[in-house]
């Protein structure tokens, strides 16, 4: 599944796993991050 369409953290809820619950979180990490570094280079 695509970590932007957030099924990994759908998938982590119906599944109630501990692994796939931390998959879930750092790939929303990973988003935030790629969101925030696009946003500072917008603004440099």
């Amino acid at each position: 599944m695509a970590p932007e369409t957030g099924g990994w953290r759908n998938a982590s809820r119906l599944t109630a796993s501990p692994k796939c619950d931390a998959w879930a979180d750092a790939a929303e990490h990973i988003r935030e991050a790629i969101a925030y570094q696009r946003a500072a280079q917008l603004l440099h």
